[in-house]
């Protein structure tokens, strides 16, 4: 499974916009493509690049790190302060020092009004809000479409949340997706 690849479609169906930044000898500009000579000239390139765009941006993720090396500093805090007041930044390579000048492991911090959110081993939350997600899409079903008084489910076919969710009734398949 390669993250990198993944991103972007992620980004897509988020409604985000992605920014790869220049890692060739050459970097785009408003004017096009130039060749860069030096690699600091380059990496500076990069920089104004990367500042121009989080100042623009309202949520801003980074995810740089480096095997067994502490992550790199991509956000210094002249970037935070171009970014507007009540900007969020997810720094989420905290745990390996962070890509956020003033990042803090495990905690949420104000620089300049943009909040730097720093959490650490962030699988352990994604089951917990999956589950509650998941528990309150049952909950919400089973209320709208149980008949107290029968004390059975009321499966009106011509419902549209009942059509998308049901897949097989009287053993025919249902759902066009799965014929």
């Amino acid at each position: 499974f390669n993250k990198k690849k993944s991103i972007p479609t992620f980004i897509y169906y988020s409604f985000a916009e992605l920014c790869w930044l220049a890692s060739t000898h050459f970097i785009a500009t408003e004017k096009g493509c130039s060749a860069v000579a030096s690699r600091t000239k380059r990496r500076k390139l990069q920089k104004e690049l990367q500042s121009e765009v989080c100042a623009r941006s309202d949520i801003v993720v980074t995810t740089a790190q480096l095997f067994g090396k502490p992550a790199p500093k991509l956000v210094d805090e002249n970037t935070i302060k171009k970014m507007k007041p009540g900007s969020v930044i997810f720094d989420m390579a905290v745990e390996s020092g962070g890509n956020v000048e003033g990042s803090a492991l495990d905690e949420i911090t104000d620089i300049h009004g943009v909040k730097v959110i720093g959490f650490s081993n962030l699988p352990s939350l994604v089951a917990d809000h999956a589950s509650f997600a998941l528990s309150n899409n049952f909950i919400n079903f089973i209320t709208d479409f149980y008949d107290k008084e029968n004390k059975l489910m009321k499966l009106d076919l011509d419902d549209e949340i009942i059509k998308s969710a049901l897949l097989v009734h009287d053993g025919q398949v249902l759902n066009g997706v799965f014929k």
